[in-house]
């Protein structure tokens, strides 16, 4: 929050031209002392905010009614909280802030949502953020752009206020581009890839990739590309490397020298890098509302096998993990994915 407000505050009046509101939620099981702070610390914004000629308001959101915490545990019967069943946070929390950022999406088509997170909220969530840390991991950022997919006729669908239109595909087009570029300038050398998937959405629009992919490049000349083509060989050849959905492409090696370099010497593939993305669990993402992150179904010794095979031909994978809306992967997938990597950790050591 003093990162926004800092920022806001050193802009000439003039380039303050976008709401900023600011959300507080009060779950109505909060501690007296608790809830009067909340309320102090939003009036004290607002009054600075005020006073220094901002553009931001407070707001405290609480859940509906039929959505509180006694209603849920004594009216309905649901067991007290716990790690592996979370319906307290999607209904006290996340739902009511989700309606009121539905309701400024209404009157003005988009928002930008900036969250924050504490290292000493708990022991937990210490760790993840630290394990978070790509500076301390060694990781390089690659991000996932995906532009939807939705019926461009719906008066209130996600493509319409990303401007598609396959009957005058600029608009989104340059909005794509726009919001690609300004990223790239933004995180420079931080960003070491996109995965843009689904280009069976783009190519009906004939773009001009080379385009798209100077605009996904920009503020860094090395950065990988790629447009997931699903089933198709490619879509275009400006792109780095292979988005190969599917545990399939993990045994996919025909085409790769065997000096293990990764790169497809023939075949539709020919100059890509090869790479594989696949589900570990059941699914892309964590849909099914009160359940549990599924264990993983592959046999934990057939697929470090896989994993061994797939890396000596040079082929990058990529394990897509169901995630929690709190942030919290499946233990069992936690601890399934720590014993891959100490198999394959043993193997380039030795």
């Amino acid at each position: 929050m003093a990162f926004v407000y800092y920022m806001l505050a050193r802009l000439p009046a003039a380039q303050r031209v976008k709401p900023v509101y600011v959300l507080a939620s009060d779950m109505r099981v909060e501690v007296p002392s608790i809830s009067r702070r909340i309320r102090r610390e939003l009036a004290l914004i607002g009054a600075a905010a005020e006073r220094d000629g901002l553009p931001i308001t407070t707001h405290l959101v609480f859940p509906k009614l039929n959505d509180t915490f006694w209603v849920n545990l004594i009216g309905r019967g649901y067991p007290s909280p716990t790690t592996q069943f979370r319906w307290c946070t999607d209904r006290l929390k996340i739902q009511p802030v989700s309606e009121f950022i539905r309701s400024i999406v209404d009157r003005r088509g988009a928002v930008v949502v900036v969250l924050g997170a504490r290292r000493d909220e708990s022991d937990t969530r210490a760790r993840t953020m630290n394990t978070a840390s790509i500076d301390a991991q060694r990781i390089r950022l690659i991000l996932y752009y995906h532009c939807g997919h939705d019926d461009w006729k719906n008066p209130d669908g996600w493509w319409r206020h990303t401007g598609y239109d396959p009957k005058n595909p600029q608009k989104f087009l340059d909005n794509w581009c726009a919001i690609t570029s300004e990223v790239g300038n933004r995180y420079g050398k931080g960003l070491a890839g996109w995965y843009f998937d689904d280009a069976c959405v783009y190519y009906p629009l004939n773009p001009d990739f080379r385009r798209l992919t100077l605009a996904a490049k920009a503020g860094n000349p090395d950065r990988v590309v790629c447009y997931n083509p699903w089933v198709l060989p490619r879509s275009t050849d400006f792109q780095d490397y292979l988005c190969g959905e599917g545990y399939d492409f993990l045994k996919l090696w025909d085409g790769l020298p065997a000096d293990g370099t990764g790169i497809y010497a023939s075949g539709p593939y020919k100059g890509l890098q090869a790479h594989t993305n696949f589900v570990l669990e059941r699914s892309w993402v964590h849909s099914r509302l009160d359940t549990d992150i599924p264990a993983p179904p592959y046999k934990k010794e057939q697929f470090v096998q896989d994993m061994k095979a797939g890396i000596a031909h040079g082929i990058v994978p990529s394990v897509n993990l169901e995630i929690y809306q709190d942030v919290g992967v499946g233990e069992a997938s936690l601890e399934y994915m720590k014993a891959v990597k100490q198999e394959l950790n043993r193997t380039q050591q030795g």
